[in-house]
């Protein structure tokens, strides 16, 4: 594939551009496979990197990026949360939204290489049994599932996770991040269902049962159904 060809896609992709702090940064070719790396303005002094998946052919690639690009804007503006949109592969922040949680099961723990404007990083993935999107793995949330889950991750599958989001200082200004606020290993939610079991059978009320576990967070999301 010739530079001058991949420089029209680039073109085309920023000719069709017209959501608000969106730029695309570059197409790739990696062995074969071609992506784009995006870059979303945050605030006035902070900047968001995504990737999207890899396509075997830059013409899939191509149709994927402005089929999605065309559905998420009307007349200039976004009529839906671009972050949900196939565009991105990865979990973030603006899916889940500021005092929202949510809550999956992992369904995998893998390394992989991941595209973006500082270039290919191989980071640590985590998959989910709900959604497609996957959550990359910076070094806060890997301790964080480390404490609840353990430092094996052959062991973190099946467990069940509730994220939510922080603002964090990057550069000069603040941006939103996903953070862990809990996780229960797979056996511990066998445990917990059994000893449910039991308590109903010896005539306690499901409210009692509820206070035993404590509050229900404000705003959950369960099974990885995000709220608008």
């Amino acid at each position: 594939m010739t530079l001058a060809i991949i420089e029209e896609a680039e073109a085309t992709i920023r000719d069709t551009i017209k959501a608000p702090g969106l730029t695309l940064e570059r197409v790739v070719e990696v062995c074969g496979t071609y992506g784009a790396s995006f870059s979303y303005r945050v605030n006035p002094t902070a900047t968001m990197g995504f990737g999207t998946p890899w396509y075997r052919t830059l013409s899939e690639l191509l149709s994927s990026v402005l089929d999605t690009l065309e559905h998420i804007q009307s007349k200039g503006e976004i009529d839906v949360n671009i972050f949900s949109t196939d565009l991105f592969e990865w979990l973030s922040a603006e899916m889940i939204g500021h005092n929202k949680t949510v809550s999956m099961t992992i369904k995998d723990v893998f390394e992989d290489k991941v595209g973006g404007p500082r270039g290919e990083q191989t980071k640590i993935i985590v998959s989910f049994v709900e959604r497609p999107k996957k959550l990359i793995l910076n070094k806060t949330n890997a301790r964080a599932f480390a404490a609840s889950l353990g430092a094996e991750t052959d062991r973190w599958r099946g467990a069940t996770v509730t994220l939510g989001v922080d603002m964090v200082k990057v550069g000069g200004g603040n941006v939103p991040s996903i953070r862990v606020r809990g996780a229960t290993p797979a056996a511990a939610k066998t445990n917990v269902r059994q000893n449910a079991v039991d308590v109903q059978s010896n005539g306690v009320a499901p409210s009692a049962q509820d206070d035993m576990f404590g509050d229900t967070p404000v705003a959950v999301v369960a099974n990885g159904a995000y709220e608008e």
